[in-house]
């Protein structure tokens, strides 16, 4: 990465992890004083950011359209959220140490999966790490069977191999294509 741009990216870091909680510990009658709402906003659009860049390399960079990164991001931010249910507390809707949902189910004690969130330390690894995991196990499966097959049309362009022959009409591996080749990779696409 050339300076310059390590620079920006320094600068902004220290603006987003060190200014802004800066800005909203200062009193209300600074000019320079950030809501918490305006803080809160703030680190939405970051993480809104992050899923942007996601798409963006996997699109953008790769060429493939893929929605399936949404699953990873969801599940880091349903851990997140179980943090964030447990620590309204009793000032929640029903004033009850539970979740509102786990009242409206009429559940009586939190289950013992949902006990761990109580620590932030904790959220914030799983945050990390159970998307990580899934994406581990998820990612053994799929390419345990070795997958060649490109996923898209757009894809075909590529001389990646679709069923053992390639978008340019010959079997994998092989040299020039022959009629009768290229009538059989025609019709396994169509």
């Amino acid at each position: 990465m050339p300076k310059r741009e390590a620079g920006a990216l320094a600068v902004a870091a220290l603006l987003l992890v060190v200014v802004l909680p800066v800005c909203n510990a200062l009193p209300a009658s600074s000019p320079l004083y950030l809501s918490d709402f305006r803080l809160n906003l703030f680190g939405k659009f970051l993480a809104y950011a992050i899923l942007a860049l996601g798409l963006d390399l996997l699109w953008g960079y790769a060429g493939v359209l893929s929605l399936g990164h949404g699953v990873f991001f969801g599940l880091g931010a349903y851990a997140m959220g179980m943090h964030l249910m447990l620590e309204i507390g009793s000032k929640s809707v029903y004033q009850s140490a539970l979740p509102d949902f786990m009242v409206w189910n009429q559940v009586k004690e939190l289950p013992l999966f949902w006990k761990p969130f109580y620590s932030g330390a904790f959220t914030l690894a799983a945050v990390v790490l159970v998307p990580g995991l899934f994406a581990l196990a998820f990612g053994f499966l799929a390419f345990r069977s070795r997958i060649r097959a490109c996923i898209s049309r757009s894809s075909r362009r590529r001389s990646r191999c679709r069923r053992g022959w390639c978008s340019t009409g010959t079997r994998c591996g092989s040299a020039a294509p022959t009629a009768s080749r290229t009538s059989r990779r025609s019709s396994a696409f169509h």
